[in-house]
């Protein structure tokens, strides 16, 4: 595998000869719906196969595994564009890319339950557990229902682990559920709120829990790893498992409501993982920079390093990028969120050049807009949601992320021993960075 920088006068047409793949393979590994859109700038994944096989008629997935002594999951890794559809006869597919792997990955992968099912399906091949985010709580203690039967299932069958996320965000999209002070100070709310997550683990058939609680007050520190310790106990007496995601500290009392509740070491002790939330520097209401500037991810790494042991840890990816009218605002500015691919895709559609900051280790990009607006279907995210107004708009920055950043990612997970990279989130397509992935670490399936 290889990563080309698209150059001024490339076409897919040219790749397609220089590299010996078909157009329709380097579009597929790279979300591309159009042959013609691509920038000076992007980066793709060309994933050229060393050992292959031509599919016969009335094969399935499950007939060319077994001729070729391959895993079905192995196959799916190596060829995502089968996630939704039956290899066709005269098809090529591959089996090795040949590239060495010497390091194992576990990977984790956030979801909400209204997923498009094809994006799913072709993330869940590359997935070690898959998180459905969230669950949330009353005043009663009571849980409040997540409508996940499907997303189990599909992930079953891929041989996924699925956990449930019990979380603290609100109907309104805000981590300030009213309730987290009972949750954290009071015994019997907490055992309530616990006891009924593992009645619908149980019931659903999940294999473990998720704990997802942010900005929690400073003052319910304590309370916090109670809670932890608490939800361990119960988790482990079922023979279930537990995760915790925790804010991306750089030193022990750093300040600040989003880390001083999140004390590193004591959840350690009681988790089975801990998902660092290594994102979210370059965020919607923040001043335009990289969303995980590696530098940053790197800090909170070796940190957490000193707290957490490595065994444990699961770096944090982030599966989108932001796009900020300039100049910006604070207090008024706000960003747009996007897929990667949507942001590679509005580059080309604003015929504008994609750069790499050497630094952050992202790929960003500037454009301007005359007071027009975007073509709506251009723009649509390849999930379905509607894109942002664009009218009056002039100059915008974008910083997202591609197989290059992912790339950095990966590669400072396994030089620091740790167990794995994780996803916030699945929601959106990303192939080929997960095609990478598969191409370069062996994924540990439980």
């Amino acid at each position: 595998m290889q990563i080309h920088v698209v150059e001024p006068g490339d076409t897919l047409s040219y790749l397609s000869s220089t590299y010996g793949l078909p157009i329709s393979k380097i579009m597929s590994d790279n979300n591309l719906s159009d042959p013609s859109a691509i920038s000076v700038g992007q980066a793709l994944l060309i994933a050229k196969p060393v050992v292959s096989d031509t599919v016969r008629a009335g094969d399935d997935i499950y007939a060319i595994a077994a001729r070729n002594h391959v895993e079905v999951t192995t196959l799916l890794q190596n060829n995502p564009e089968f996630a939704n559809r039956q290899p066709r006869a005269g098809e090529t597919i591959a089996l090795d890319y040949g590239e060495p792997k010497n390091n194992s990955l576990a990977v984790l992968g956030y979801t909400y339950d209204y997923i498009d099912i094809n994006v799913l399906r072709a993330a869940l091949p590359y997935m070690t557990y898959v998180a459905v985010f969230g669950y949330g709580f009353t005043s009663t203690g009571e849980v409040t229902e997540v409508n996940d039967a499907k997303i189990i299932e599909e992930a079953h069958l891929r041989g996924v682990k699925v956990l449930l996320s019990i979380t603290t965000i609100t109907d309104s999209g805000a981590f300030d559920n009213p309730y987290t002070e009972l949750l954290l100070s009071q015994p019997d709310f907490t055992d309530r709120v616990i006891n009924r997550m593992m009645a619908i683990i149980t019931e659903k058939g999940a294999d473990g829990l998720d704990i997802d609680m942010e900005y929690v007050p400073p003052n319910s520190k304590d309370g916090f790893v109670r809670f932890v310790r608490r939800a361990a106990e119960a988790c482990h007496a079922r023979g279930y498992l537990l995760n915790v995601a925790v804010a991306p500290k750089n030193y022990v009392e750093q300040p600040g409501v989003l880390y001083e509740a999140h004390d590193y070491r004591e959840i350690g002790r009681y988790a089975d993982t801990v998902f660092l939330m290594t994102y979210e520097w370059g965020y919607k209401y923040g001043t335009p920079m990289a969303v995980a500037p590696l530098p940053n991810v790197r800090r909170v790494l070796e940190y957490a390093l000193t707290e957490i042991p490595a065994s444990k840890i699961i770096l944090g990816i982030p599966n989108y990028g932001y796009d900020w009218k300039l100049p910006f605002v604070q207090g008024e500015t706000v960003a747009e969120s996007l897929s990667n691919v949507v942001a590679a895709a509005r580059a080309k559609q604003m015929n504008t050049e994609i750069l790499f900051d050497a630094v952050s280790a992202s790929p960003f990009y500037y454009y301007n807009v005359a007071k027009s607006t975007l073509d709506p279907g251009f723009s649509r995210d390849p999930v379905g949601n509607t894109p942002a107004p664009y009218a009056n708009r002039d100059s915008h920055v974008v910083w997202f992320e591609d197989v290059r950043s992912v790339r950095e990612k990966f590669s400072l997970a396994a030089d620091k021993g740790i167990y794995g990279v994780g996803y916030w989130s699945l929601m959106y397509p990303f192939a080929q960075n997960y095609l990478y992935l598969a191409g370069s670490y062996n994924i540990i399936k439980l």
